[in-house]
């Protein structure tokens, strides 16, 4: 079925191809050559056109960014001041720990216990330098 259909359509079209009058023929060839000339136009200045930067600026966005995470490293040591910035910060969580109330419940429990460990804390350090 979609053969006879398309050797149907095929001769149509042929046959409409073949029987077209001066005027219509004369305005698809002048289509046909403005279309050529515009074409070759266009490509004798490759510059202007995207495909030709595209590729190219990707390369060498691509190589900075290489040349940017290989070369500029950060020091193994941190600035001093992010450290001041996390003592500040334990600081102010060692407040706060003191402020709650539950906290002052515990030490008052378990005083021995916590004066043990800071003297065991302390004298640890010393032992092993």
């Amino acid at each position: 079925m979609n053969d006879d259909f398309e050797s149907r359509t095929r001769a149509r079209l042929q046959d409409s191809a073949e029987h077209l009058d001066a005027r219509v023929c004369s305005r698809l060839t002048q289509a046909r050559h403005l279309a050529l000339a515009e074409y070759e136009q266009r490509a004798s200045r490759p510059f202007r056109t995207p495909g030709f930067w595209l590729p190219g600026s990707v390369v060498a966005g691509a190589a900075v960014l290489a040349l940017t995470v290989f070369l500029v490293r950060p020091d193994a040591t941190p600035p001093a001041a992010a450290v001041a910035a996390v003592e500040d910060v334990t600081s102010v969580e060692d407040i706060e720990l003191l402020a709650a109330a539950d906290g002052l419940d515990l030490l008052a429990e378990e005083a021995a216990f916590y004066e043990w460990a800071g003297e065991t804390d302390a004298l640890a350090p010393a032992a092993s330098g």
